[in-house]
């Protein structure tokens, strides 16, 4: 199961247009995670990008805590 979720996944946008793509992120334990998004644009150079233009997902979560050892 990825860590992020991709809305809308799948759509088409008019030329000229622009649309907003929301990507959330669900927190698992305290670690980093790293994914790729690819979005296909039609009449695109394939050459350039065979699978997609790849945008990188970045996320990290971690586990609130009080530090007890340095007050300063």
């Amino acid at each position: 199961m990825s860590q992020y979720s991709v809305s809308p996944a799948v759509g088409t946008i008019a030329p000229g247009s622009a649309a907003v793509v929301t990507v959330m992120f669900n927190a698992q334990g305290a670690k980093s995670f790293e994914s790729n998004l690819l979005i296909d644009i039609a009449n695109r150079d394939v050459a350039l990008n065979p699978e997609g233009i790849q945008f990188q997902l970045c996320a990290e979560s971690s586990i609130p805590g009080i530090n007890t050892t340095d007050f300063d």
